[in-house]
């Protein structure tokens, strides 16, 4: 499940990125790409060993966790399955997750629900945590992808100092 990184060059401002692609099928789709997305940015040595540790709590980690489940869910649940996982690494902080389903439809944020009703919180959850995100209509495959970024500030990503917050990103 580890898969096999691929380096690409060419970013302004020097530097390659790494990139890690789950292919998804039945099953636990979201387990199965949390697990993925830890064992990525461990191995790539994301984020710091003291921000792994408290990984369910908080910090950029968790951030990014959370943003792979609610990206997977939405697409089982609204995109006809989601086929295919991509992790983007760009050195030093920045995080691209790409989620890629069956459906040509572009999500939509659900109106207002009673309070304590299931659902509809995936993507103002996606735009709270993530400083961009949106979605590819794919042409060459049937379907869309639908991505989000998070980008560390370099104090945060160096010493793991405990959550971020939406005003604290650039």
């Amino acid at each position: 499940m580890g898969g096999r990184d691929v380096r690409c060059h060419g970013r302004a401002g020097g530097g390659g990125r790494l990139v890690r692609r789950l292919v998804l099928g039945p099953g636990p789709a979201v387990a199965a790409s949390r697990d993925f997305t830890l064992l990525a940015l461990t191995d790539w040595g994301a984020w710091p060993t003291a921000e792994r540790r408290n990984a369910e709590r908080t910090g950029p980690l968790s951030d990014a966790l959370l943003s792979v489940s609610e990206l997977v869910t939405n697409a089982c649940l609204h995109g006809g399955g989601a086929w295919l996982l991509e992790l983007r690494w760009t050195p030093p902080d920045t995080l691209r997750i790409e989620v890629f389903d069956h459906s040509p439809v572009l999500p939509a944020p659900h109106t207002a629900r009673p309070p304590g009703q299931p659902g509809g919180y995936g993507l103002p959850v996606i735009d709270l945590l993530c400083d961009r995100w949106g979605v590819t209509v794919r042409r060459e495959v049937p379907g869309k992808s639908v991505w989000a970024e998070l980008a560390g500030s370099d104090d945060s990503v160096a010493d793991g100092n405990g959550p971020r917050h939406p005003g604290d990103r650039p």
